[in-house]
């Protein structure tokens, strides 16, 4: 029922009707297939400089419901290569967009107790609904602002892949497990993406040990109930996309979170991961020695 609140939301989030090219450039509210001139946002604001830009959009997103913000410019390695929402089926996806220009990076925290009560008594709609929410939200303060711009969230749907972009910004590192581990709430963040044009200042990637530590560690591992995750200490020679990280059989995993625990789930790597612990004068102190 907890679970349920949060899903709930989900059909009243909007979603493109139109190809990039149109419905990034319709005003807030509107989600037409064939727009009319009057539907289409105005001339752009403009900011004084990158910075500021940036300054803006990081405040604007904390008081939108983000815990966690961060810009970077958007990789065509990591779009989907087919089936971006609103778009015919033979539009052309070998090209990104021009005004996917930046990718503002959102993650918020599903509940810590949800969490450790992994499989089956945990939930990722808390954590799914937050980040939409925020996600659309920043959206539409853009459009008002005459920018153009495009939710990837999990109640809005994605056309391209968010961990890569997150772990760019510097929001976090690629672990074992294959998603971004933050230094604030390790793999317990739930991520959406609003791309754009607005010029903005870019975040940089970051560096705090998340690598060296999951070469030891295999928690995650040793719990995954599906064999999911790898056990082989480097990951050289997995790569993906042209990029090397420990490779997730993604099959696996999907296949016994359905047929075995259901659509509740699982999330023990998410729960046994080292780096997802509560803010507290113990764990803080762990997370601050544990990079040095």
């Amino acid at each position: 029922a907890y679970s349920a609140g949060f899903e709930t939301h989900r059909v009243f989030l909007p979603k493109p009707a139109a190809p990039p090219e149109i419905s990034d450039f319709q005003k807030p509210g509107v989600y037409k297939a064939e727009p009319e001139a009057s539907d289409m946002i105005g001339d752009a604001v403009p900011f004084k400089s990158p910075e500021l830009a940036a300054e803006f959009i990081k405040e604007i997103a904390h008081r939108y419901g983000a815990t966690l913000v961060a810009i970077t410019k958007t990789n065509p390695d990591w779009i989907y290569t087919e089936g971006w929402r609103g778009c015919p089926e033979d539009y052309d996806f070998s090209e990104m967009p021009a005004h996917w220009e930046y990718a503002i990076v959102v993650g918020v925290p599903m509940e810590w107790d949800t969490v450790m009560s992994s499989p089956q008594g945990s939930t990722s709609y808390e954590g799914y609904d937050r980040s939409s929410t925020a996600a659309l939200r920043l959206e539409n303060c853009l459009k008002y602002l005459g920018y153009p711009a495009r939710t990837h969230s999990p109640f809005a749907n994605y056309d391209l892949l968010v961990p890569p972009h997150a772990i760019e910004a510097g929001l976090g590192e690629v672990g074992r497990t294959g998603y971004c581990i933050t230094p604030e709430l390790g793999g317990n963040c739930r991520m959406a993406i609003v791309t754009t044009n607005l010029p903005m200042a870019i975040d940089r990637p970051i560096h705090f040990g998340v690598e060296e530590f999951c070469k030891k560690c295999k928690l995650c591992a040793e719990s995954c109930p599906s064999g999911a995750i790898s056990m082989v200490p480097e990951y050289d020679g997995m790569v993906l996309r042209g990029y090397e990280h420990w490779y997730i059989n993604n099959g696996a995993c999907y296949n016994f979170w359905r047929e075995s625990l259901g659509p509740m789930g699982c999330r023990l790597c998410v729960a046994t991961c080292p780096f997802s612990r509560k803010d507290n004068w113990l764990h803080d102190l762990a997370r601050t020695v544990e990079p040095r």
